[in-house]
């Protein structure tokens, strides 16, 4: 009975590990597109504005450092 317990609690926790790592693949994939969705638009406007710096001012607009640049 013991030996049926620990095998179905180990199932369960690996069972519950699948889950979390696939819940963190997918934060992460969604946290990624967030970053490069927000880039691309920061990029588009700084092109939009005829603003020479472009890519460099949307990199620094993703810098957390500098929320007084959004």
């Amino acid at each position: 009975m013991i030996a049926t317990f620990e095998d179905r609690l180990l199932s369960a926790l690996r069972a519950f590990n699948h889950i979390l790592h696939a819940l963190l693949a997918i934060a992460l994939v969604l946290a990624s597109i967030m970053v490069i969705w927000e880039f691309s638009v920061a990029v588009f406007q700084a092109i939009e504005h005829n603003n020479p710096a472009g890519p460099g001012h949307a990199l620094y607009r993703l810098d957390p450092l500098q929320p007084h640049c959004r």
